[in-house]
C-alpha cells in the first residue's frame, strides 16, 4: 500500500485564503447529500435538546443571583453545555465543508471521528459494535480535521446498508504503514458508492481495499493518532 504524500496544514507558505468557498469541489456534492440526511435530523435534534438545557441554565442562574459562581454543579452543567454546543457547531461544519462551505476555519475536533460516527447511526438508524466511543481519533495536524471522520462516517453509512439486523461490527486492524478499518460481517460491495475518489485524495494514501472479502478502508498511520488506537488486531 502507497504511503502518504500529504503533510499538516500549518498555515505557511502559499495555502489558499479562507474565503469561504476555498474547499469547493463538486465532485464532494453526492456525498455530501448523503451524509446530510443521515447528519442534519439527528444534529438538529441535538441543538433544540441543547437550547432547552441552556434556557434551564440561565433559569438556573437567575434564581441564584449573585451566589450562582459558588454552586459547582451549575458551573460543571455550565461547562458540559459549551462542550456540547462546540461540538455540534464542528459537526456541521463538517457538513458544510463537503459542500464546500468553510465554517470551521482552525477549529479540529479531537473526538471528531466518534461524534460524527454516533450521528451517522443515530440518523441511519444502525447500532455499532463496539460502540463509537473505541473509535480512533485523527491525528492533530494532518489536512484540515474534517477530512479522516468524514471518510470514516460515510464508510460506516454504506457499510451498514448490507448488516444484518442493523447492527455493525466493526474492528480495526494493523496494516503496512497504517490500519485498517473493517466490517467483517458485510458484503465488500456495501461501501461503493459516489465521490469516494475526491474525499480520498484529500487523505493521500488512504483507499478502499479492493481485495477485502468485506468492506476495509485502509488508513496511513500519519493521519492517526497514536495515543487511541483501540480495538485493533494484527492484520
Amino acid at each position: 500500500m502507497r504511503g502518504p504524500r500529504g503533510g499538516a496544514r500549518d498555515g505557511s507558505g502559499g495555502g489558499a485564503q479562507n474565503d469561504g468557498v476555498e474547499h469547493a469541489d463538486p465532485a464532494l456534492a453526492p456525498l455530501a447529500e448523503e451524509l446530510a440526511r443521515s447528519v442534519l435530523p439527528p444534529l438538529f435534534a441535538r441543538v433544540r435538546e441543547a437550547g432547552t438545557s441552556l434556557e434551564r441554565l440561565l433559569g438556573a442562574l437567575a434564581a441564584r443571583g449573585e451566589g450562582w459562581t459558588g454552586d459547582e454543579e451549575l458551573l460543571a452543567g455550565a461547562e458540559a453545555l459549551g462542550g456540547r454546543d462546540r461540538q455540534l457547531g464542528w459537526a456541521l461544519g463538517v457538513v458544510a465543508a463537503a459542500m464546500g462551505v468553510d465554517l470551521l476555519g482552525a477549529r479540529r475536533e479531537r473526538d471528531g471521528v466518534r461524534l460524527l460516527v454516533e450521528l451517522v447511526a443515530e440518523g441511519a438508524g444502525f447500532r455499532l459494535v463496539p460502540e463509537a466511543t473505541a473509535l480512533l481519533r485523527p491525528a492533530r495536524r494532518m489536512g484540515e480535521g474534517w477530512e479522516l471522520p468524514l471518510a470514516v462516517a460515510i464508510f460506516f453509512l454504506r457499510a451498514a446498508r448490507g448488516s444484518p439486523e442493523g447492527v455493525l461490527r466493526w474492528c480495526l486492524e494493523r496494516s503496512a504503514g497504517g490500519r485498517v478499518l473493517a466490517c467483517p460481517d458485510v458484503p465488500p460491495l456495501a461501501a461503493a458508492g459516489p465521490a469516494w475518489s475526491p474525499l480520498l485524495a484529500r487523505i493521500p494514501g488512504a483507499a478502499l481495499v479492493a481485495d477485502a472479502p468485506h468492506p476495509a478502508l485502509y488508513l496511513p498511520e500519519t493521519w492517526i493518532d497514536p495515543t487511541r488506537t483501540t480495538n485493533e488486531r494484527e492484520r
